[in-house]
């Protein structure tokens, strides 16, 4: 996936000119590509640094400021690079699995309030992984692992149906001490 985007950034710029990129196209290419990848290698610091370091005071100007900035890149109109780019500025920075799966677990393991859904920015429980995320995961030029719920059981000790003894999260099923738990795959 990672090369798809590669060709169609290398393609298109090869079409536009036959010399080296500079600058804020060559930071915005590179941004693009390192930004569509589950673990982009330290090359990727310089460009990453520059996107990041794109902040205004309310989000919805932070994504525009993001998105003008990417498409800066000469490839990004080329074939699925527009769809690309909105699913990186509007995920990207928000859905890592360092953010979402303590939120998701405290959904789970009942350390937040239920009523409150997730919160995306700032901090709060997440019930799912938000729809930007999946929607930036599952885009065909990108290559990002998002978290999965996974069932764990073990033998419940003690008297397993005494409610009193489980844990916020924790449920007996079938004799066996069961807990969901986000973490990546």
């Amino acid at each position: 996936m990672i090369t798809a985007a590669a060709l169609v950034i290398s393609n298109a710029t090869t079409a536009v000119a036959q010399e080296v990129l500079e600058g804020d196209e060559k930071d915005a290419c590179e941004a693009i590509l390192c930004l569509s990848s589950g673990q982009p290698p330290h090359e990727c610091e310089p460009a990453l640094k520059r996107y990041f370091s794109i902040k205004k005071k309310k989000p919805k100007d932070t994504i525009k400021a993001r998105r003008d900035f990417l498409e800066e890149c000469p490839a990004s109109s080329e074939e699925g690079m527009p769809s690309l780019i909105n699913a990186i500025v509007n995920g990207a920075g928000h859905c890592d699995p360092e953010t979402m799966i303590p939120q998701l677990n405290a959904y789970l393991w009942g350390g937040c309030e239920r009523e409150g859904g997730f919160a995306l920015l700032g901090g709060g429980c997440m019930a799912d992984i938000p729809q930007v995320c999946k929607t930036y995961a599952n885009h065909p030029l990108t290559r990002i692992d998002m978290p999965v719920k996974k069932k764990t059981c073990k033998p419940g000790s003690g008297y397993w149906s005494n409610q009193e003894y489980l844990q916020p999260g924790e449920f007996y099923e079938g004799g066996q001490l069961c807990k969901y738990e986000w973490g990546m795959p």
